[in-house]
């Protein structure tokens, strides 16, 4: 049990300072590893990802300046249709 959450507070603390790195809050990485073509590896419901491959591939999404609204929205349409 003390692994697992280890492992827990690990991937949290990933997750937290990735979005930290983009600017976005932990919920709002979350949905965008979701998009297609994202390097994340979603593994028995939750999500791994190689961080600086993910990073690379989340900041060429918002590249063209737009925000991180319009590179998330189609992964809120989507879990919401």
């Amino acid at each position: 049990m003390e692994v697992m959450m280890r492992a827990i507070d690990q991937q949290l603390a990933t997750t937290a300072r990735m979005a930290a790195q983009l600017g976005v809050c932990p919920a709002t990485l979350r949905r965008m590893v979701r998009l297609p073509g994202c390097p994340a590896l979603r593994l028995q419901g939750q999500y791994r990802w190689p961080e600086a491959d993910t990073l690379r591939w989340l900041q060429s999404r918002n590249r063209e300046g737009r925000s991180t609204e319009q590179v998330e929205a189609p992964v809120v349409a989507a879990a919401e249709g």
